[in-house]
């Protein structure tokens, strides 16, 4: 029912019900993406603004991290 295949070597899932999404092509930009109403939102807000928003992966963002550790 749920798309799994039952053998002597386990339980997996059918290729077949998975084809689909293995062939998915992967987004090659932002706009891409499909967006939840939450970001959507956010970007419209956003798009009025003049600002570059910048991502700074793990310990490069000390600023946010010390405000996360503020008592």
């Amino acid at each position: 029912f749920l798309g799994h295949v039952i053998d002597c070597q386990g339980i997996h899932v059918d290729p077949a019900k998975i084809e689909a999404i293995k062939n998915w092509a992967s987004p090659t930009t932002p706009i891409e993406k499909e967006l939840n109403m939450r970001q959507r939102r956010w970007l419209e807000l956003l798009a009025d603004c003049d600002c570059d928003i910048r991502y700074h992966p793990g310990k490069a963002n000390v600023v946010a991290d010390a405000l996360s550790r503020k008592e």
